[in-house]
């Protein structure tokens, strides 16, 4: 009997679903995942202000599937990067302007760490009784976004990335 169909049986049988399983991925992107016992700090709170170098943007990405190859593909943190960007300089630069900027930041992206969790929904063996999250902590030099600004909305922009960045998650 395969595992995919023992593992629904015994989850029904112990009357509960198991815990979650935490795992890092280091680098990020590489595919190679290794078992945590508990989330990275930065995953429940979001990255400290002051915890960037200066003049680094530092925010946190999440993707979900039933299926962490799925919330983990390749080059998908580019793309949340991106519009984490847009949506935080849009007010206050406009539409425009915020989407160069936001992909001019995402081209000059780190992604520094990323974390997952796996977890079970329900014991029913269908399609989508698992969840995967996976979160990635980005840093984006800030001169990057604000560079690719016109230089009378640059102020406006620092203060929008530092509003979001300042937001509770």
């Amino acid at each position: 009997m395969r595992a995919a169909a023992i593992l629904p049986i015994l989850l029904v049988a112990c009357g509960g679903l198991p815990d979650p399983v935490w795992s890092a991925e280091s680098p990020p992107e590489s595919g190679a995942w290794t078992t945590l016992p508990a989330p990275p700090p930065w995953v429940e709170c979001g990255p400290a202000l002051g915890d960037a170098p200066d003049g680094t943007i530092r925010f946190v990405v999440d993707a979900r599937s039933n299926m962490r190859n799925i919330a983990a593909v390749k080059g998908g943190s580019a793309r949340q990067i991106e519009m984490h960007l847009q949506r935080s300089l849009a007010p206050a630069v406009g539409e425009v302007d915020a989407a160069r900027a936001a992909s001019a930041g995402a081209a000059a992206a780190k992604l520094v760490e990323r974390a997952a969790k796996d977890e079970w929904l329900t014991r029913n063996p269908v399609p989508g009784n698992t969840l995967s999250t996976v979160w990635t902590l980005c840093e984006v030099p800030e001169s990057a976004v604000l560079d690719a600004v016109p230089a009378d909305l640059r102020d406006a922009a620092r203060a929008a990335l530092v509003r979001r960045a300042a937001a509770p998650k």
